[in-house]
């Protein structure tokens, strides 16, 4: 079942203005800790803005964050202020490209400003997404979505409303696939494992259901077959230990049943022992669900069509 959040509720009234919904998230949630834990957050601030001139930020108190700033040319994202000498830019790039002299416009204008102590900051998903500026990497700080993921989450904070909303937008970054997970070196033992549960699969159905109309089907979530275009068969990436068998093609069962491979110890088992069990409920489960018998379980949010 997908997770409810905050953040990725609200997201969901500004589904065309999603940069500037991340940019406000994302100043609401510093605002927040820099009132509930400052140390912290004065430590998280300093690293997005990088080395400045002068100083780092000093104080919580005298730090103020606004969004959207309109300046003589172009309005940055976020704006930094610290007492009277300390000004910051930040341009935030979601899944759009930085425009042709944007962060030139603003680096001209930080240095025309009354400010000693100033830095322009980028923020993007990955260090590509610099190759249209013409300003050299020491004229700007660039720092990137899965850095302030980690920082967030090794941030040592015990105030109970600061560690919700960091958790609710952490798991929003995840959404937005703003930080990726490891690809591990159980890859690619783990894709010929799928590879043979589906050859597995295909076969238990021929054995128990000789007379089936048997059709592969694949997709981003899912891995199974159509049986008679009326039943699938087959397991979904979100729940990867379960195998199931439904009507309706896996659209809105109004019937299936389903196999836990965790409780059955599946992975303990022989290769013979795995091939018998998968038949044994490919034949019981075409029964149950034909007669809609089968208990109907929470939808996933990806179907098999």
């Amino acid at each position: 079942m997908k997770q409810v959040n905050i953040f990725s509720a609200l997201s969901s009234y500004g589904a065309t203005e999603s940069e500037n919904y991340l940019t406000e998230s994302f100043v609401f949630l510093l605002k927040l800790l820099l009132q509930r834990a400052p140390d912290t957050t004065l430590t998280i601030l300093n690293r997005l803005v990088g080395s400045l001139p002068l100083h780092g930020l000093t104080c919580p108190e005298a730090i103020f964050i606004n969004t959207q700033l309109k300046l003589e040319q172009g309005r940055p994202d976020i704006q930094i202020r610290e007492f009277d000498d300390t000004l910051i830019y930040i341009e935030i790039k979601h899944d759009a490209p930085i425009s042709q002299g944007q962060l030139e416009c603003y680096h001209t204008q930080l240095c025309q400003s009354n400010y000693r102590n100033t830095q322009l900051v980028l923020l993007t998903r990955s260090r590509a997404s610099a190759s249209e500026t013409t300003l050299a990497p020491h004229e700007y700080h660039h720092v990137c979505w899965y850095e302030i993921y980690n920082w967030l989450a090794g941030a040592d904070i015990d105030d109970e409303v600061s560690q919700y909303f960091i958790h609710d937008f952490l798991y929003f970054l995840e959404e937005k696939n703003m930080n990726l997970q490891k690809v591990s070196w159980e890859y690619t033992p783990g894709i010929v494992s799928l590879l043979n549960l589906s050859t597995m699969m295909e076969v238990a159905v021929k054995e128990a259901l000789p007379k089936a109309i048997l059709k592969r089907s694949a997709g981003w979530s899912w891995r199974g077959f159509y049986l008679d275009n009326t039943f699938f068969f087959g397991i979904r990436y979100e729940h990867p230990l379960t195998i199931a068998f439904e009507n309706n093609m896996g659209n809105n069962p109004t019937a299936k049943s389903e196999l836990d491979l965790e409780k059955a110890h599946f992975l303990a088992l022989t290769k013979d022992e795995q091939f018998e069990l998968i038949s044994k409920f490919v034949e019981q489960a075409n029964k149950e669900v034909t007669k809609g018998n089968a208990t109907v379980g929470p939808q996933l949010n990806d179907t098999a069509a």
